[in-house]
């Protein structure tokens, strides 16, 4: 299905202080003392004429009012988040809109300190799989959805419109995933063949729940014959001779696995 066009100029100064106090739920009082702390992102010219907002600045905004909302964050450590999020160069309010048209849940992580990240939430999730908070320290971070906010801004516009979330997206993530990921212990017992790089050949028998996996190594050279015999109890070994001499002994080991689901791939890899 196709997204809704949103071509906005987040740069244009179009939104008052009574559209703030709508759209934010912040009183003038509130935005003279916001503005008194620095907190404030506006357009105003002098110090006396009316104050106007952008796009952007009302989304900074929204999103200021909304982490002070519902975690009472001093205003202090909101001049930082505003301060980031009005970088030159930088339309967070642009960047939530492209996300947000491919169906994408989009929310803020960040301490209010010296980290702050605005993406979508499996790219967030991604993050926190590689360790992306791996203190040893006391340390907390702020989780916030911006679709609302995003949404809550369009339905202001001259034609509104509405991005919602799809799933179209997350299916073929997760079919994407399924499709590349290892699902049983016999997936996982060819792989680790393939990798193996003593294994000059192998091949594979499906026989039921289980597979017979046959895997052909080729012995060091100076291998003992008695010895390569009597390593295992099943297999086949394979010489060849030239001139009177063993020049290469191989053998094919059979190995059958059932096709179980994964067992505990993680821990074995962290047992190693």
């Amino acid at each position: 299905m196709k997204r809704p066009s949103t071509k906005v100029d987040s740069t244009d100064p179009s939104f008052t202080a009574g559209d703030v106090k709508h759209a934010a739920g912040l009183s003038y009082r509130q935005l003279n003392d916001w503005d008194s702390k620095g907190a404030l992102p506006n357009s105003r010219e002098q110090e006396t004429g009316w104050r106007k907002f952008t796009i952007s600045d009302l989304f900074v905004l929204m999103i200021c009012s909304e982490v002070r909302k519902r975690y009472g964050t001093p205003l202090e450590k909101l001049v930082w988040l505003k301060s980031f999020m009005m970088q030159e160069g930088v339309d967070h309010f642009q960047a939530a809109v492209r996300m947000m048209q491919h169906g994408l849940a989009v929310f803020i992580f960040t301490d209010l300190e010296k980290s702050f990240d605005m993406d979508a939430d499996i790219a967030i999730a991604d993050m926190l799989d590689l360790g992306y908070c791996g203190y040893d320290h006391p340390h907390a971070y702020i989780f916030i959805c911006v679709n609302p906010i995003v949404n809550k801004i369009l339905a202001a516009l001259k034609k509104p419109v509405r991005l919602e979330i799809s799933d179209r997206v997350y299916k073929a993530r997760w079919a994407a995933y399924a499709k590349f990921s290892i699902h049983d212990d016999a997936e996982l017992a060819v792989l680790d063949v393939m990798r193996d790089k003593d294994v000059k050949r192998f091949s594979v028998t499906a026989r039921g729940k289980e597979i017979l996996l046959q895997i052909e190594q080729e012995l060091p050279e100076g291998t003992d014959l008695n010895t390569a015999v009597s390593g295992h109890d099943f297999q086949t070994v394979s010489v060849k001779r030239h001139e009177g001499k063993n020049v290469r002994i191989s053998r094919t080991m059979p190995k059958k696995i059932s096709r179980e689901k994964i067992r505990k791939v993680v821990a074995l890899q962290l047992n190693e």
